[in-house]
């Protein structure tokens, strides 16, 4: 039986973390964003600490060097993220190691946050850190958690926030609600104002964690059908539809459907939903279409050759402005897109 792909966990939230993080700081820390500069943000080299306990090295996933805005003077904090893909015992021992290290390092006040991003166990973490004696503490240290999978994934629905649309994939979600998280986060996702690589970025993270099993691509494709966002009418009098690869209705592995019609309309929010097939056209033209897309990776060759032939595509391919004549409709998990 073949092995699933090992997946980097720490290197998937690091790349997109550091790419959105002022949007993760206004998701979740909405004061602290209202106090930083967010054009001073640097991120810091990588940093490593030795424990003096047991010798070994602990590696810190982000840390952001940032000024105090409306200050008089130049004032600089640190705001450290940690993602914790897997439970650890006495993990708030760990924070404070980083802690004092910065502190120590930088002489800087540190703003520490924790992101929980495993699906089980989903019992509340702590938030802090303390050591005591019988007549009272001595220490406490805390810091911010956020523990995907006990928040709900509802309440992030209507955040016009790309760290919400890629952040649903691993939150509290029902068994009978993923084909319908799915669909939401891309949804979203189609009203972000985007460049194809966020975009990319944010489909393959919601793709590596949120894989849908045939029976759910089923009901993500009835659910889809019954979205009028995604709707489409035949414009035109007759409504032929030409054929591509000699077939009139060709369905791909994996849900996958390509057709060529005379002329479709189709929404400006389902025309968003290109993201979800970027790495199609990337493939066209030789492009690696990443480890989070890798079980659709054989259809997203074949659909990109496919196009190439026909003259849909030039060269290598970067999103709509790549396409270059004719008109294509590509449907994505039965959502309908218009390339032209």
């Amino acid at each position: 039986m073949e092995q699933a792909p090992t997946i980097d966990h720490d290197r998937l939230f690091k790349e997109l973390l550091t790419t959105f993080f002022v949007e993760f700081i206004e998701l979740f820390f909405p004061k602290l964003a209202a106090v930083m500069d967010r054009d001073s943000i640097v991120f810091l080299d990588k940093e490593v600490f030795i424990s003096l306990f047991d010798g070994r090295e602990y590696e810190a996933d982000i840390v952001a060097r940032v000024r105090f805005a409306n200050t008089e003077t130049e004032a600089f904090f640190l705001i450290h993220v940690e993602n914790q893909s897997t439970p650890e015992a006495d993990f708030g021992r760990r924070m404070l190691r980083y802690f004092t290290g910065f502190f120590e390092k930088y002489d800087l006040p540190v703003y520490p946050i924790v992101v929980f991003s495993y699906d089980k166990p989903a019992r509340a973490e702590p938030t802090r850190y303390t050591i005591g004696f019988p007549d009272g503490e001595v220490l406490r240290y805390s810091y911010r958690v956020v523990q995907l999978n006990r928040l709900s994934w509802r309440k992030f629905v209507s955040q016009h926030n790309p760290i919400a649309s890629a952040l649903m994939a691993k939150m509290k979600i029902a068994e009978q609600d993923r084909p319908r998280v799915k669909l939401e986060c891309l949804r979203l996702l189609a009203t972000l104002k985007l460049d194809p690589a966020r975009m990319r970025l944010i489909s393959g993270f919601v793709d590596t964690y949120l894989r849908l099993s045939r029976q759910e691509i089923v009901r993500f494709e009835q659910a889809n059908c019954r979205e009028r966002s995604c709707s489409c009418r035949e414009r035109g009098s007759d409504g032929n539809r030409n054929k591509l690869d000699g077939d009139r209705h060709r369905t791909w592995p994996g849900a996958w459907s390509v057709t060529r019609p005379t002329r479709r309309h189709c929404s400006g929010r389902a025309r968003a939903f290109l993201a979800f097939g970027t790495p199609a056209l990337r493939g066209a033209g030789g492009g690696d279409t990443g480890e989070s897309s890798r079980s659709f990776a054989d259809d997203y060759r074949r659909l990109g050759r496919s196009l190439a032939t026909r003259g849909e595509l030039a060269g290598a391919t970067h999103g709509l402005s790549a396409l270059r004549r004719g008109t294509c409709h590509v449907t994505i998990l039965s959502c309908v897109i218009i390339l032209s």
